[in-house]
Order: structure tokens, then C-alpha cells, then sequence
């Protein structure tokens, strides 16, 4: 293959306005790339939000499982829990449940304030 010494035969410049329309394309990608990263992360995140804090039909907060005990069986032993008259392992439960709960340790600190009543 022959090269050529004259470099004008193997460039040549971009017509004018070809590099602004490829930057702008980039950037509009980009935008849309953003856009849809911000989308997920908003539904995920108020998915999560909804799960906490939306009551269910029975008025009360998503039924979490923290600590190994869900919030409706919390709720049972509570009275249990309040005199100690609980085992060892529930009580172990609920208390780790409450440390991760924000429903429950506020049932738990001002009962009249949480619809768990």
C-alpha cells in the first residue's frame, strides 16, 4: 500500500456543525441516562418509604419481620412483654425488633400516638 506525503488527502475536516450535533447527542443521551437512573432510584426508594409507612388495610404499617418477629405478632405479645412474662428467645426478638422498627419502638414509647392501638 502507498502512502501518501500529502497529508491533505488523508484528512479532511468535519462539515461545519458535525462536532456540536455529535456533543449535543452525547449530552442528550447522557440527560436521558440520568433521567432514568433517578426514576429508579425514586421508585425504589418510595417503594421502600411506602412499605413502612403506608398502613395496609388493617390500618397499620407493612408487617415487617425484624429481629425474627413480625410487627402483628409484636403486637400480641406486647402486654406479655411489658410484664415479663415472655422466654428468653421472644423477648430476645422483640427487642432486636425494636431496635430496627421505628413503628414499634414508638408504639412501645407512646402508645396513644400509634395507630397499633
Amino acid at each position: 500500500m502507498k502512502q501518501s506525503s500529502n497529508h491533505e488527502d488523508a484528512w479532511a475536516p468535519c462539515p461545519p456543525g458535525l462536532l456540536s450535533e455529535k456533543a449535543s447527542s452525547v449530552n442528550r443521551q447522557r440527560r436521558a441516562r440520568r433521567v432514568i437512573i433517578a426514576g429508579v432510584v425514586a421508585t425504589v426508594g418510595l417503594a421502600a418509604i411506602s412499605r413502612m409507612v403506608v398502613p395496609d388495610a388493617s390500618g397499620i404499617p407493612g408487617d415487617r419481620n425484624d429481629g425474627g418477629i413480625l410487627c402483628s405478632e409484636l403486637r400480641k405479645r406486647l402486654p406479655q412483654y411489658r410484664t415479663r412474662e415472655l422466654d428468653e428467645s421472644t423477648t430476645e426478638k422483640i427487642d432486636a425488633h425494636l431496635r430496627t422498627c421505628p413503628f414499634c419502638r414508638s408504639y412501645v414509647v407512646r402508645p396513644e400516638a400509634s395507630p397499633l392501638a
